[in-house]
């Protein structure tokens, strides 16, 4: 869970130039949408809306760069509110913290498009998470630091769970910072009791686990797993499970790299425990930021090959190392028609999460 966040602000100076946000969205289209975080070649970063199979786009904010002080970060994923009218997305500034990484904090948009509003108390924050009741926004906050020691220096490094009351404009921890502890929420539960995340500790698996909203742990949900996320109506769990791999490459301004991945796929289970199911198996892929649709029968999903192919050339294989290609697929809820919704070799598709409510269920693929 750590290493693509400590890379981040390589990644961004490297591929990012990250001006002024574009013209709003006249309107969100009706049906089943998703919305989707992109990273466009060479510099724009958007938070767009799809339909179910990828069409009717709309842009609902669009940046260029270093130039924006309020830029889509396209590492993390949005949420939407309960009603389907806002989406929380976290932002980047042009200031950077001492460690060289962009400034990051929580904004809120509406779903038709127009102002980006921050979330006040969200600094340093990434991964929002709306409760059910809208009121409330649970996310992960970064802490690093240098300790002084009597045998030398050492770095303090942690993601703590936070929650932003959108009311009151103030927020508090759910969990202490500790050390070589990283928490990444996921998922609230459909009664707002529990919240689902993934917990890396330095040296181990990480695990799918599930907090109350006390901060205190009830129970690990599935071992060497990560992204939970509870179906609608709260019976089932899917979440990410996969190998790390390794391969030696070359890149033309890099030299000779050792590339590495976490070879993901999309597994299911009963909440209660039991009955669990792997509903993709891609060769040579990494699938991230699993999602269900409001009618618990299609889930989407990222896919990306990481290692590329032979037949790609030097500069194309750099940019495939580092997420451009990255496509959103769906699968139905018993693992049959997988399908590749979006798909761009110079663009980077980092979630695609569905706009909830009535009225709005995609239901299974048919194929």
């Amino acid at each position: 869970m750590t290493a693509p966040r400590r890379k981040v602000g390589a990644v961004l100076a490297a591929l990012l130039a990250l001006s002024i946000g574009a013209p709003p969205a006249a309107g969100s289209p009706p049906g089943p949408r998703l919305v989707v975080v992109k990273l466009k070649e060479p510099e724009r970063t958007e938070l767009l809306t799809v339909d179910a199979l990828g069409g009717a786009g709309e842009t609902l904010y669009s940046t260029s760069a270093w130039k924006a002080n309020r830029a889509v970060y396209p590492f993390s994923a949005p949420s939407w509110s309960p009603d389907g009218s806002q989406i929380a997305f976290t932002t980047m500034s042009t200031e950077v913290t001492r460690f060289g990484e962009p400034q990051t904090k929580l904004a809120l948009i509406s779903a038709d498009g127009g102002a980006v509003r921050p979330v006040p108390g969200t600094t340093n924050g990434f991964e929002p998470v709306f409760s059910p009741d809208g009121r409330s926004i649970a996310f992960a906050r970064e802490r690093v630091k240098y300790l002084k020691r009597r045998r030398g220096s050492g770095l303090f490094e942690s993601f703590s769970i936070w929650l932003a009351d959108l009311e009151t404009g103030k927020s508090k921890p759910l969990t202490p910072w500790r050390n070589g502890v990283f928490l990444f929420p996921s998922s609230f539960s459909p009664d707002g009791s529990r919240l689902a995340l993934s917990r890396a500790v330095e040296g181990r698996p990480t695990d799918a686990v599930e907090i109350g909203l006390d901060g205190h742990p009830i129970r690990v949900l599935a071992r060497n797993a990560f992204e939970p996320v509870y179906s609608p109506d709260g019976q089932s769990i899917a979440f990410l499970r996969g190998p790390w791999r390794e391969r030696v490459r070359h890149f033309p301004h890099r030299g000779r790299l050792l590339a590495s991945a976490r070879f993901t796929d999309v597994f299911v289970k009963r909440s209660a425990g039991g009955g669990l199911r792997r509903l993709t198996d891609t060769k040579n892929a990494v699938e991230e930021s699993p999602r269900w649709d409001p009618s618990g029968q299609r889930l989407a999903y990222t896919l990306w090959r990481p290692f590329g192919s032979p037949s790609e050339s030097p500069f194309r294989a750099e940019a495939t190392a580092m997420g451009f290609g990255k496509s959103v697929g769906e699968v139905n809820a018993d693992g049959t028609c997988p399908t590749t919704i979006l798909s761009e070799t110079i663009s980077l598709h980092y979630a695609a999460v569905w706009q909830p409510g009535l009225g709005r269920e995609a239901g299974p693929i048919a194929c």
